[in-house]
């Protein structure tokens, strides 16, 4: 009789949770889409995106078409420079109006291959954007270097995060004994050709860094290891460089690399802190001051810093290897 009770018991709970997972799905409604409330919305929304690209309104002509009585739409002709990303400004904006049911289809207008997007909404083209290259323009582009260290060689899954952006990006490998650097370059080589050097002492100076005696041993011991390799200085490599280092230097057939100013990104900061140094690099790029970026690698401080880069590379922001100086 005990256990015939324990089933009964079971059998109403069970039937008292389906009446009420029945009661939230008929009475809690599904997450939609946003709303177009009205085309002069994706007039904003258009702006909006153009001036993530660093366009600028003399270069924005918009003229009004009358369709009928209960229709009319507006035409964007676009100015851009030579070099200017067509399709990522199309994939932006259909990224921007996919949550508004509204759709992007585009078609390339011969001969002088202007990009023409479409806004459809409800079968309706309500507006319409040509994007025309215009010679006299020039593409503002701004240039940084990034490079992502760590310890030893990256994980494969790490290791794909940094192709995935599929940009010049240096992996620096951070070594405390030189005669291991050219069994970390092997293990990478394959995999990844863009390898620099991080090089410190037992208690975790850098090198080079301030005058030791013993800094020259171990740059020498590098070259020998992984001859013409790229090397970090943390010594400024304009300003600063003292006689004593530049005699250093000569004695080596190193590249080095200048990080003195260099700007560390670290998951350990925070996403919001994290983000505010990238957006510092970003404006030092902006000023035309080709900054470098130190990311500590790890899963989160890469997927930060995809997520970040791409709003900064609509505006003109360009990766490109660091700078490397010979002293011999």
């Amino acid at each position: 009789m005990k256990e015939k009770k324990k089933k009964r018991i079971i059998a109403a709970l069970l039937l008292i949770s389906c009446i009420i997972s029945g009661f939230l799905l008929a009475y809690t409604s599904a997450p939609s889409s946003q709303s177009l409330t009205s085309f002069a919305k994706a007039d904003s929304l258009i702006l909006n995106d153009l001036y993530k690209f660093n366009v600028l309104d003399n270069q924005i002509r918009v003229q009004t078409i009358t369709v009928d009585s209960n229709l009319s739409r507006k035409k964007y002709t676009i100015n851009v420079p030579p070099g200017f990303s067509k399709t990522q400004l199309h994939n932006e904006l259909n990224r921007t109006f996919y949550d508004y049911d509204v759709r992007t289809p585009a078609d390339v207008i011969f001969p002088h291959k202007d990009f023409r997007i479409h806004l459809l909404y409800d079968q309706t083209v309500f507006r319409s954007i040509t994007l025309t290259t215009d010679p006299e323009l020039t593409l503002n582009r701004n240039f940084g270097s990034i490079l992502v260290a760590f310890d030893k060689v990256p994980a494969d899954e790490l290791l794909d995060q940094v192709i995935s952006f599929g940009e010049p990006i240096s992996i620096a490998l951070i070594v405390k004994n030189p005669m291991e650097a050219n069994q970390l370059k092997s293990e990478l080589q394959e995999k990844y050709p863009h390898v620099l050097f991080w090089l410190q002492d037992e208690n975790g100076n850098n090198i080079p860094g301030s005058i030791s005696s013993r800094m020259l041993p171990k740059l020498q011991h590098l070259q020998d290891a992984v001859p013409n390799a790229g090397v970090l200085s943390f010594k400024n490599l304009t300003n600063d460089l003292v006689d004593e280092y530049r005699q250093m230097f000569s004695k080596t057939n190193l590249e080095y690399i200048d990080a003195s100013n260099a700007i560390l990104l670290d998951s350990d900061l925070g996403r919001a802190a994290f983000m505010q140094e990238l957006n510092k690099f970003a404006q030092q790029a902006a000023s035309f001051e080709q900054p470098t970026a130190i990311v500590m690698g790890n899963k989160e401080s890469l997927e930060w810093l995809k997520n970040g880069l791409s709003d900064f590379k609509k505006s003109g922001l360009e990766i490109v290897p660091p700078k490397r100086q010979h002293f011999n």
